[in-house]
């Protein structure tokens, strides 16, 4: 059995949370590749979901909960891409993956984004 690291860096991850999407562009490419190629950052269900889950409970944080939801996706998209990817390389192997609930509850999340990037 292999085992691929599939989450974003958490300290990567943090800060996204604390200073916005944009601070991907300040990582060192290395870093940068540790980390899915682009956030899913629509206002769509799913961001509303999270919305209505934290309940606005990052006011007076900079950024707010825009920030938090993407330290979210961060994580979604970098495990729906890590998976993908593995999944391209290696087409006859079969992928488990542990997440927390709210990664793939009704559908959205991880589950949402693995649907996407495997059309793409």
């Amino acid at each position: 059995m292999t085992v691929i690291a599939a989450n974003a860096p958490r300290a990567i991850v943090r800060c996204v949370g604390k200073f916005g999407p944009d601070y991907l562009h300040r990582l060192p490419p290395i870093e940068r590749s540790w980390v899915a190629d682009s956030l899913t950052l629509d206002n769509d269900a799913y961001q509303q979901t999270f919305h209505e889950r934290m309940g606005g409970g990052m006011h007076g944080h900079h950024g707010g909960n825009n920030h938090f939801f993407a330290a979210q996706t961060t994580w979604d998209d970098t495990m729906a891409e890590s998976i993908v990817k593995h999944l391209a390389q290696f087409p006859h192997r079969q992928v488990v993956h542990t997440a927390g609930r709210f990664h793939v509850a009704q559908g959205l999340g991880l589950a949402q984004e693995l649907r996407l990037v495997r059309r793409s």
